[in-house]
């Protein structure tokens, strides 16, 4: 059913965009990573909500000369009423056990923790980053301080991909699409590479 299934690792049933998950947007994701491969410097890359560390991997497989910083919690949450035991399920452990197999550990910095007190704390300390994808909490508040601040930390000409930006929308208060379009609409220096699923932006 999935595809691009890659046997080293344990996806724990959360699957990401390397899976083509929605159908037909891993070509999109692809030709941004092309637009990123062709910016030839050193890429640092963020990402908010790791769970597996699977899309984490691919992006450091993909994007040349690449390093991340992984920022997650591991913690149970509740999604559409039902609740993702990441305690019970030994995510965090999976996670590292991941990152192991995948031989790239060195390319890797895990910051567990809340994501807003997390970000706070890298703009305090001037970091910037070339790549950011954010795929935390999907609520709607939580979301776009999690976009606020990321953009925060781009750099000019760095990318921007804000991932399930339809999920849940006729929930307004648990889904980040309203904020995403106020972000998108109140934002001036952007360039929209593509608007789906998933949105691709660029700092200008």
């Amino acid at each position: 059913m999935f595809k691009n299934i890659d046997s080293r690792f344990d996806y724990a049933d959360m699957y990401n965009w390397t899976n083509d998950i929605p159908e037909k947007s891993l070509d999109i994701f692809l030709k941004v990573i092309d637009y990123i491969n062709s910016k030839n410097n050193p890429k640092e890359i963020l990402e908010i909500g790791t769970f597996t560390g699977t899309s984490a991997i691919k992006l450091v497989e993909t994007i040349k000369n690449s390093k991340i910083t992984v920022i997650d919690k591991w913690e149970n949450y509740v999604e559409l009423d039902e609740i993702r035991k990441l305690k019970e399920n030994n995510i965090e452990k999976i996670f590292y056990d991941n990152i192991e197999k995948s031989g790239l550990k060195e390319l890797f910095t895990v910051l567990k923790g809340d994501s807003f007190a997390i970000l706070l704390k890298l703009i305090k300390n001037n970091k910037q980053f070339d790549v950011i994808y954010v795929d935390g909490n999907h609520e709607l508040l939580h979301s776009y301080l999690d976009i606020k601040l990321s953009f925060e930390l781009l750099k000019t000409g760095g990318i921007l991909i804000l991932d399930d930006v339809p999920y849940n929308r006729q929930n307004m208060l648990y889904s980040p699409y309203e904020g995403v379009i106020n972000f998108l609409n109140t934002t001036k220096n952007i360039k929209v590479i593509d608007l789906g699923y998933r949105f691709f932006l660029e700092k200008l």
